[in-house]
């Protein structure tokens, strides 16, 4: 009998009409809403907020003691997405109901278009048509495991400022996938020339040949940079597959005679589209990834220059790429 294996559906999309924004976002496991108490500079406590009414969704991967990337996306009170400007972004470790501040950092805010198909359970494709936004602090340390929480304040287009709850999530003490300067595994993904058809290992719409034209053990042997991106367009657990693969094939055309570009289905596609049960592959289990998408950067060395759980924005991949050009 064979073994069921299913991904946690940690991430959640808004879609919202065209020249809206799109909002991608993801949940972190969560225990109480969070969010700071007034008052000024040396404030270190924080109590849990029923009330707060603009909100804070992470699209970013399983967060662990040591360095993280920390993308999230604000909602309003009616869960719409805000485009902000001046995100600051405060950290508080949290022991029962109280948080206590640990640090403070600037976000970034990345924007950017989207076009990906989504194929519905009665295997009718839509096309999104879409401008995803969302926020990034490029690195926090989170020094210790256990619940974490930050609250978000920003300025809005009117100059109304706000200020954003999110919700306690959990940080593990390790990562077990491979993480920046750490080596990649050897393992080896089926390539257009081993399947009678490219659909066999690609869902998007339609197939796009050149991410399936190396494998990853090839790309090591030869000692040629690669990114691989861990995410299936069409069967998507968490609904940002679609943005992520079209993020990571945009830049094809400026680096695909320097780095190789992989695209690895994370479920069997045979077992999906015939039982509509969501197996993992035996290749996301030996790079022991919590969920998907998940998008890695690998330098000539075979060591990570670059890890992306959830959604990252073209801007962040391709600084990503240059440095592994020169690693």
């Amino acid at each position: 009998m064979r073994k069921k294996h299913f991904i946690p559906r940690k991430f959640r999309l808004l879609t919202l009409p065209r020249r809206q924004i799109a909002l991608s976002g993801a949940l972190a496991a969560a225990t109480l809403l969070f969010a700071a108490c007034g008052g000024g500079e040396d404030q270190s406590a924080a109590s849990p907020s029923p009330q707060a009414s603009y909100s804070v969704l992470q699209v970013s991967g399983q967060p662990f003691v040591g360095e993280n990337r920390v993308a999230f996306a604000i909602q309003d009170p009616e869960k719409l997405p805000v485009d902000a400007e001046n995100v600051r972004v405060r950290f508080f470790r949290v022991q029962g109901e109280t948080g206590t501040l640990a640090g403070e950092a600037d976000a970034v805010k990345h924007r950017f278009e989207n076009f990906f198909p989504h194929i519905h359970p009665d295997n009718g494709t839509h096309v999104h048509d879409e401008t995803t936004i969302f926020y990034a602090v490029a690195s926090f340390n989170y020094d210790t495991p256990g619940s974490w929480g930050f609250e978000v304040t920003a300025t809005l287009p009117d100059g109304e400022e706000i200020q954003a709850q999110t919700i306690v999530f959990q940080v593990i003490p390790t990562a077990p996938w491979p993480t920046v300067g750490e080596p990649v595994p050897a393992t080896h993904n089926a390539t257009v020339d081993e399947v009678a058809d490219i659909a066999e290992i690609d869902t998007s719409v339609p197939p796009r040949r050149f991410m399936h034209e190396v494998a990853i053990d090839e790309a090591l042997a030869d000692k040629k940079p690669f990114i691989v991106t861990f995410s299936t367009p069409a069967f998507c657990q968490s609904q940002v597959c679609g943005p992520v693969t079209d993020v990571v094939a945009g830049l094809y055309p400026e680096y695909g005679d320097r780095v190789a570009f992989i695209h690895v289905e994370p479920y069997n596609l045979d077992v999906l589209q015939t039982e509509r049960t969501y197996e993992l592959m035996q290749i996301v289990e030996d790079w022991d990834l919590p969920s998907e998408p998940w998008t890695f950067v690998v330098g000539a060395d075979g060591r990570v220059v670059a890890d992306f759980g959830g959604l990252f924005s073209p801007d962040e991949l391709e600084t990503a790429i240059q440095k592994a050009l020169v690693a």
